[in-house]
């Protein structure tokens, strides 16, 4: 009896032993394990090129180390969808917030072409001082111009064909925003400038080029916030003088 009680007793001090080995193994195997915690990131699919919009197509979500994500690192998809790279992207890259445009912002940090409006394009001309209202425009005021040009025309007289010249003024466009000056698309100049940038359509454009090709321009400042438009048909010199008391008298002083 006294040999089964030793065996019960060294049996229970086993156990006993065995159990407490095996907690504090398993104690020490759950501190072993180690939670890595992850963020969804945006990641590109494929190359992209400069100046793409983005859709859905082209990103994917992907899920990374926390401590691996980038503060700049761009973690939903709606926050990607629909604006537009500034810079070439490559396959399997994380996306980042830096790398994209919105241009409904219009940030001009960007460069000019991002603050330019659909349908319209920017277009420099060189302007001297009195064509440039004395160098007094800044950027973001609205101009007027000015086309003053020749128009030529035959009449025939007496069988005799000839070539009739008639100097003449029209208002040509209204309601220009200037974008910039010189090289300057922010602030203003300081120095004077030679060089204006227009925000035109790409009809008036054509205009503008073919004008300042074949006569002069003029601009004309507007006042600020004033968009009305204004109708002209343009005006000769016998529509600003009376001519006729003119010829009257040369007629006299050479008969």
């Amino acid at each position: 009896m006294k040999k089964i009680r030793i065996i019960a007793l060294v049996s229970a001090v086993c156990a006993i032993v065995f159990l407490s080995w095996y907690l504090i193994n398993v104690k020490q195997n759950s501190e072993s394990v180690i939670v890595v915690e992850e963020t969804e990131v945006i990641v590109v699919n494929s190359d992209i090129s400069e100046n793409t919009v983005l859709d859905s197509s082209m990103l994917s979500v992907k899920k990374v180390p926390t401590a691996s994500v980038h503060a700049n690192s761009v973690l939903k998809l709606d926050d990607a969808v629909g604006k537009m790279t500034s810079v070439k992207l490559f396959a399997g890259e994380v996306l980042l917030n830096n790398k994209l445009v919105n241009k409904e912002e219009e940030n001009i940090s960007y460069g000019l072409a991002y603050v330019i409006p659909d349908g319209y394009r920017a277009m420099s001309i060189n302007v001297n001082v009195e064509e440039g209202v004395s160098g007094l425009l800044a950027i973001g005021n609205h101009v007027d111009i000015l086309y003053h040009g020749t128009l030529e025309y035959h009449v025939v007289q007496s069988g005799q064909d000839a070539v009739v010249m008639v100097p003449f003024t029209k208002l040509l466009l209204q309601n220009v925003k200037i974008l910039a000056l010189d090289s300057i698309i922010t602030g203003s100049a300081n120095q004077g400038y030679s060089n204006i940038t227009l925000q035109l359509t790409a009809e008036d454009s054509e205009r503008l080029l073919h004008a300042s090709k074949s006569g002069q321009i003029w601009l004309t400042l507007r006042p600020q916030g004033d968009d009305n438009w204004i109708d002209t048909s343009g005006v000769t010199l016998e529509q600003i003088i009376d001519l006729e008391p003119i010829i009257e008298l040369a007629k006299k002083k050479y008969n």
